[in-house]
C-alpha cells in the first residue's frame, strides 16, 4: 500500500472513531437501548485500533524506504 493510501485510511478511521464517540454520547443521552450503545462503542474501538495500526504502519514505512536492505546479514 502506498503512503498516500495509508494516510487516507488513517484519516478516515480516525474520523469514524470520533463520529462513533459523538454517536455513543447522543444515543446515551436520548435513552437508546444498551445494545445499540454497545455496538457504537465497539465500532468506535475498532476504528481507533485501525487508525493506530495505520499510523504504526506509516511510521515503519518511513523508517525503511523502498529498496532498503536489512543490517542483519545471515551468512551460511
Amino acid at each position: 500500500m502506498t503512503r498516500a493510501v495509508l494516510l487516507a485510511l488513517c484519516i478516515v478511521a480516525a474520523l469514524a472513531g470520533a463520529a462513533g464517540i459523538v454517536l455513543s454520547v447522543v444515543w446515551i443521552a436520548t435513552g437508546a437501548t444498551p445494545a445499540a450503545v454497545y455496538l457504537a462503542m465497539t465500532a468506535t474501538a475498532a476504528a481507533w485500533a485501525l487508525a493506530l495500526a495505520c499510523l504504526a504502519n506509516l511510521r515503519l514505512s518511513r523508517a525503511r524506504p523502498p529498496g532498503h536492505r536489512s543490517r542483519l546479514h545471515l551468512h551460511g
